[in-house]
């Protein structure tokens, strides 16, 4: 009789990208018995699965995509192990473009490690463990974003104090309205919302491959606020994120991004809406460390040493970059002109809800 446990350093730990991921296999036989090799695999995967009405036709759309897969062999001799218990040890290093964990209603991204043991005659034995993969995203510096829209003689200025935010933040919202169009603003709609992304390939060869999105809000208000013609006036919001799952944008068949929305109403004009997008970043934040020489040391060779970051930096801490760099995004008949300090077109592009 064997028997085989996956005990991990941490087991009740959350793991972020660049984090190391240790432990122990325990084999234990009562018996002594011929081993061909002892391994522990590290295995994550995106999956997507939906379906659609095709032609009247009900199809089913799926896709995956591994993230990773590495194999770690800690015994390979082809030969007899002695009756009694057998440690093995472990060590894997998460990747620095490692997709969180999520699952949503047409797909997941799990990650899992998977130790087995191939005894002579066929026989083997394999545990599981489920891990998880917090967002972690590496930044120096974290840059405010202004955005800018003029139509019907209003002019509009937005500004976000940061581009990435932790998911638990409150996120100020500040709009500067100069009005000078013949009907006075009545109230301003303000919240965030996101949008899933899921590409599937069809179980059968007669459809083209599909892209399924599903949008949905969060922390939405219309709240009254006047700005009479010829008057200029700002408006400040904070937005309260109730959001559980982190921006995806490094997996290429499974995405979920946020945008903080903002629709401006006027007197008397119910069709004349003024809206726009900002396109914000929600994960966990962990600045580059400055060393002694005073130079930034990077998250793989923070991550060699065992000095990566893994705790949450408040926004506070903000060091925030002068220079500046535009981007123009066309959203529908008004122009919105978007800059942050990064130099890094935001993405996704407007979604309307």
């Amino acid at each position: 009789m064997s028997n085989l446990q996956l005990i991990l350093d941490e087991p009740s730990a959350t793991f972020y990208p660049l984090s190391p991921i240790s432990g122990q296999l325990i084999f234990e036989s009562v018996d002594s018995i011929k081993v061909k090799d002892i391994s522990v695999k590290l295995f994550g995967k995106a999956e997507v699965k939906f379906s659609d009405e095709i032609n009247g036709k009900h199809e089913i759309f799926e896709n995956e995509q591994i993230i990773i897969e590495k194999d770690f062999v800690l015994w390979s001799h082809d030969e007899k192990l002695a009756a009694g218990k057998h440690d093995f040890s472990f060590k894997f290093i998460l990747p620095e473009e490692c997709s969180p964990s999520f699952m949503g209603e047409n797909g997941n991204i799990w990650y899992k490690l998977i130790a087995k043991v191939n005894a002579s005659g066929n026989d083997e034995l394999e545990v599981e463990e489920i891990i998880t993969v917090s967002p972690m995203t590496y930044i120096s510096t974290n840059s405010p974003i202004i955005c800018t829209t003029t139509f019907s003689n209003v002019s509009i200025t937005a500004n976000v104090p940061y581009r990435i935010f932790n998911l638990d933040d409150e996120i100020p919202l500040s709009i500067e309205i100069t009005n000078f169009s013949n009907f006075a603003v009545e109230s301003i709609e303000a919240g965030l919302c996101w949008s899933s992304t899921f590409f599937g390939k069809p179980l059968s060869t007669d459809s083209p491959a599909k892209c399924e999105t599903i949008k949905g809000e969060l922390d939405y208000a219309n709240i009254p606020f006047s700005v009479p013609t010829g008057a200029t006036t700002t408006f400040n919001h904070t937005l309260k994120s109730t959001a559980t799952l982190p921006t995806i944008s490094s997996c290429p068949i499974l995405s979920h991004n946020y945008l903080i929305c903002v629709r401006i109403h006027f007197f008397g004009a119910s069709e004349h809406v003024q809206e726009f997008f900002i396109p914000v970043i929600l994960s966990k934040i962990a600045f580059h460390k400055i060393v002694e020489s005073g130079e930034t040391m990077l998250p793989s060779e923070s991550a060699e040493i065992g000095t990566f970051p893994k705790v949450t930096v408040p926004q506070s801490h903000v060091e925030k970059n002068k220079d500046t760099s535009e981007i123009s995004t066309d959203h529908g008949t008004n122009e919105l002109n978007c800059s942050n300090t990064d130099g890094e077109t935001p993405a996704p592009d407007s979604l309307h809800v």
